[in-house]
């Protein structure tokens, strides 16, 4: 789905640690697979069912970051509302505000993190290594 601009910011300052799809998921146990699944698919925008360094800049905080925000309105996630664990959030949480929003996602997700092969893209697989490094 293709937002203009400012609500595409928006939607975009969303998803990195949840996507409200999931719902009932309350940040208990790490990604499952269906979860891990999809966050691939919003990732992977071509379906090749690879994910470029391109892809993943313009889709990592739609795929990361709304899935646990409860009220919509809101733009930010705390702790008890992800799956992260407690290092990554802290790190991830930019002035130790006590929350995350979009903006700290895009600084704490780095491509070169999950493409440990150093190809150029990650695989579902890569994906989900990466995501036990961050999650609980």
């Amino acid at each position: 789905m293709a937002l203009p601009g400012p609500k595409r910011r928006w939607v975009v300052v969303g998803l990195a640690l949840g996507l409200s799809a999931f719902g009932g998921w309350h940040g208990a146990r790490a990604y499952s697979d269906a979860e891990s699944r999809h966050i691939f698919d919003i990732l992977d925008s071509d379906h090749d069912g690879k994910v470029s360094k391109v892809e993943f800049e313009a889709n990592k905080v739609d795929a990361f970051f709304f899935r646990n925000r409860k009220n919509p309105e809101d733009t930010t996630l705390r702790f008890e509302d992800t799956g992260l664990s407690r290092a990554f959030f802290d790190k991830a949480d930019q002035g130790h505000k006590g929350y995350l929003t979009g903006l700290d996602m895009i600084d704490a997700i780095h491509f070169e993190d999950i493409d440990v092969k150093h190809r150029g893209y990650f695989d579902f697989n890569d994906l989900v290594a990466g995501l036990k490094t961050i999650s609980r």
